[in-house]
This record gives structure tokens, sequence and C-alpha cells, in this order.
């Protein structure tokens, strides 16, 4: 089963983090924009190019030689011109000729019908790229009479435009290509991501597929021998903890029938009291590591929970500074392990009660549905829990600074076995520090199902 995780407040910074670095700093990002400002500027270089040698800068003495080669045409086909040579010109040279004298009109061409019909698709050379394809030659005749010549260079037009789309579009595909091939090379990468995101959760249970055997490949190998060890250590911690909790039952057991023949009141009393906490902290061990290997399966039974708050606060009514329950009904009805819960919350009070300060105000258990969870909050008036310990409070073994409180008895071990309580029962739990003084627990506790 997947070995949950008890640091909850690291594990929220380890997924604000990856959030972040997905969003600004990812490897992917910035792959793709690099490829990406490479595609513009290599596209825009060759726009630059075409609209330089098509501008108005290159066409100007392009012009200037056509319209010298337009009236040396016209002068030679005279006026009125000769016709069969003129229609020889527009097939060998691929023109557009009108000839216009007085009331008479005469062209190779009907599509133009007249120069002013010409002149109106006519762009001067200032108008960019292209204009060279669209400009007519007019030739006036010492007689008054014009030609219109007007060179047939569609075909170019059409090339120009070709060559340049096709140069972007063959850029565009290699940039495709390109991107592709790096994502494919640095998947393990992601993979890898993943896999760390998997553990920040708690998952000791993932292993990361090998897609290549490169060095990337073997960081992924290393990654799942890392797992490997982790989890055998882990487990032999709890397989420790275990053995040593259930072979210290036995001589509990004696010493506490010892005691019955201790005749000093005051002593055996004192005795009992400290193996009390001893058979406590075995308890505490056992439930955590029973939890933790799945051999302590939760018995859910429907219980009020309402009614099983009231009956522990009742515990706490003679201890200073008392606990108080507000909750808006007296029935609230969930399936959940009656005895486990008892538990997470008898702990959960105990360290508010121990850690309060004489002038505390009363701790405040308050209960609340909304829609199918049940947000569940304490809040005591002590002096707070230091925020350099906050990450770590779930952690076994972990004790808060000891200034924190003129008693500072304990293991560490309630916190975290309230941690595994509340996350066998599918809920969570959080404790954070009020603006004020004092700390605030929040649990969230599914409202219909049991999900251990």
């Amino acid at each position: 089963m997947p070995i949950r995780s008890n640091n909850s407040s690291t594990q929220n910074l380890f997924n604000k983090r990856t959030k972040h670095i997905k969003k600004w700093h990812s490897i992917f990002v910035r792959l793709f924009l690099s490829l990406l400002a490479v595609l513009l500027i290599v596209n825009t270089l060759f726009m630059i190019f075409f609209g330089t040698m098509m501008g108005s800068n290159f066409n100007e003495p392009i012009m200037k030689n056509i319209q010298h080669h337009a009236d040396l045409l016209a002068l030679e086909l005279g006026s009125p011109p000769d016709t069969m040579l003129a229609h020889q010109y527009a097939i060998e040279y691929n023109l557009q000729i009108i000839y216009e004298h007085e009331n008479f009109t005469w062209f190779t061409d009907p599509s133009a019908m007249s120069i002013a019909s010409m002149q109106q698709e006519r762009k001067p050379p200032h108008m960019g790229p292209g204009s060279l394809w669209h400009s007519t030659f007019i030739v006036e005749m010492a007689d008054g009479a014009r030609y219109g010549l007007r060179w047939k260079t569609q075909w170019a037009r059409m090339t120009h435009s070709r060559l340049l789309f096709g140069l972007i579009l063959a850029v565009t595909l290699v940039f495709i290509i390109a991107h592709l091939y790096f994502r494919k090379v640095l998947r393990p990468i992601k993979i890898l991501q993943n896999g760390v995101e998997e553990i920040g959760r708690g998952n000791l249970d993932t292993c990361l597929t090998k897609i290549r055997d490169d060095e990337l490949g073997c960081l992924i190998d290393a990654f799942n021998d890392m797992i490997r060890r982790i989890k055998e250590m882990i487990s032999a911690r709890d397989q420790l903890l275990l053995d040593v909790s259930h072979e210290l039952r036995s001589p509990i057991t004696r010493m506490k029938l010892a005691l019955e023949f201790i005749p000093d009141v005051e002593k055996k009393y004192n005795l009992q009291k400290d193996i009390t906490e001893i058979e406590m902290k075995i308890t505490e061990l056992l439930d955590s590591a029973r939890l933790d290997q799945g051999y302590g399966m939760l018995k859910p039974e429907k219980i009020n929970l309402i009614h099983m708050l009231d009956d522990i606060t009742q515990i706490f009514h003679a201890r200073k500074p008392t606990v108080h329950l507000i909750a808006s009904t007296t029935e609230l009805m969930i399936v959940a392990d009656e005895q486990r819960l008892r538990t997470l919350f008898k702990n959960l009070l105990e360290n508010s009660v121990k850690y309060s300060i004489p002038n505390s105000r009363p701790v405040i258990i308050s209960v609340e549905r909304q829609d199918d969870q049940i947000h569940i909050q304490i809040t005591d008036d002590g002096p707070g829990i230091p925020e350099t310990d906050l990450p770590f409070i779930f952690e076994p073994f972990f004790k808060v600074d000891r200034s924190r409180s003129r008693d500072s008895s304990g293991y560490g071990l309630g916190l975290s076995l309230c941690k595994k309580i509340i996350t066998a029962h599918g809920g969570s739990i959080k404790i954070n520090n009020r603006d004020n003084r004092g700390i605030i627990v929040t649990l969230s506790i599914p409202g219909n199902t049991l999900h251990g």
C-alpha cells in the first residue's frame, strides 16, 4: 500500500514550488520559446529580404530600364501601329499593348479595353514589395497618340509569393520537427518530475519506466534504486517499532502484576502512573505501525459524531482551561472507526490543554457540515507553534520547541498518529498559528462514506 506522507506542509510547499517551475522555469517551455523565437527571427529576416528586394529602392532602376524599353518598342511599332509586329511582340514578350489616338483604339488583349483601365490597376514603385509586377508603362508619341504597355507578370508575382511562403513553411516544419525531437530527447526529465511529485505525495510504490540507455536513462535507474532503498529503510524501521512494542507488552504485564504486592500506596500510585504512560506510548507505536503497514484495518460503524465529541469534552471539564463544544445540531451521523476517532480527538485536545498558559481562554471545538464534508476546528489560546516547527509537526518523534510549554513530556507520536488516523478515514488535517496567539487545528472528514 502507498506510504502516506506525514508532512503536509512540506508537501504543499513542494506542490507550490512544482507549479511555479511548470509555469515559469520549465525546460520544455523554455525550449519551445527559444525555438519559437528562432522561427520568428528567421521568418522576419526572410520577409525583410524579400521586401527589400522588391521595394522601391530596388524597383526604381528596373522601372527606368523597362520604361526605356517601352519607349523603344513604341517607336518600333510606329503610329499607327504595325499590328502584325505588335501581336508578335505581345506573344514573344508576354505583353498587353493598347494604342489610342483621337477616336481610334487598338489592343492586343481584349481584357484591357483602355489605357485608363490599365492605369486603374497600376501601383507606383513606392507601394513596396510586388509593385513591379503591377506597373503600366505609358509612351507619348509625337502625333499625340499613346501606347500603353504592360507585361503579363502574374506568374512572376505568384512565384515570388510561393517562394516566400514556401521558405516560411519550410522553416516552420523544421521548427515543429526540432521541437518534437527535443521533447522526445528530454522525455525522461518529465518522467522523473512525475516520479518526484508522486514521492512528494507519499507514494513510495512509484517505479519509473526506463525508456533509453543514455545518461537520463541511468538517472531513472538511480531514482528507482533510491526509492527501493528508502522503502527498505522505512519498512525496517516500522518493523523494529512493531517488534519492540510487542516485546514490551509482556514485561509491562509482569510489572503491573508485581505492583499489586507493593504496600506503599504512594510509591505504588507513582509506578502505576509511569507504567500507564509507557503503555499508552506503546499503544500509539503499535497503532502507528499498523496503519502504515495495513495491519490496523479500520472498523467502520455508524456513529453520532456530536455525541462522541461531547463525551470526549467531558473528560476535560475538570481541567483548566476546559473545553467547549460548539455545534449547530445534536446529531451528525457518519460511518467511521469510533475508537480511532476518539484517539484522534483525545490527542488533539490533550495537546491544546497541556500547552495552555495560566490565562488561556477555553479550548473551542466547532463542527460544521458543508455538502458531503464535515469540517472540525479546534482552537486554543496557548503560545502557538514556532513557524520553523510547523512543517515537521506530523513527523514521528518530532517534538515542538520545549520553550512552548512548561510540560514538555511526550515522545512526539501523538500528532503523527492523528495524521494517520484522519488520512485512513479519507480526510485531512492542518495546523496553523492564529493571528494573535494560539493555534487552530482544521480537520475535514467525508460525511457519508468511510474511505479507509
